[in-house]
């Protein structure tokens, strides 16, 4: 089902005030009973009545966690998000960035991917991490661990 852009920015927008509030009932509300959410932050699918837990344990590791919404677009029932995350970890505040996929039905989340690099973080939580090498790295999207180097 095609949505109007007002539809689109009213979810988006509500997406945004849901993490805000940093609140799993409000982000549990934008979503179909049957969705599933695919993030890299956990080692299974999500359903949206495990967001309040999921929500709670993202507070409890980074209690400054703040996501802010950079861009946005829509097609069809598809809405794409780029957002950046700031947080502390280890005592060392870091952001990182990334892109959400949504596949809305009915205007609520049927589906959610979420696209990532996490290794800046899952580094941090090592006891002997070069933490300011780890942060620098996550501002400027460039991987700690590279595959390639040139």
């Amino acid at each position: 089902m095609t949505m109007t852009p007002d539809e689109a920015e009213i979810f988006v927008r509500s997406f945004e005030a849901a993490w805000a509030k940093r609140d799993g009932e409000a982000m549990r509300e934008l979503w179909h009973p049957d969705g599933l959410l695919f993030t890299p932050v956990v080692d299974r699918p999500v359903s949206p009545n495990e967001l309040p837990k999921l929500v709670a344990a993202q507070i409890r590791i980074a209690p400054d966690l703040a996501w802010h919404l950079l861009d946005w677009a829509a097609r069809g029932s598809l809405v794409y998000v780029e957002w950046r995350v700031t947080q502390t970890i280890a005592d060392t505040p870091i952001e990182w960035r990334g892109m959400d996929r949504f596949l809305l039905e009915d205007g609520r989340i049927r589906e959610e991917h979420v696209f990532a690099d996490t290794t800046p973080m899952r580094l941090m939580a090592a006891p002997d991490a070069d933490r300011n090498r780890l942060a620098a790295a996550s501002k400027s999207s460039v991987s700690p661990t590279p595959m390639i180097r040139l």
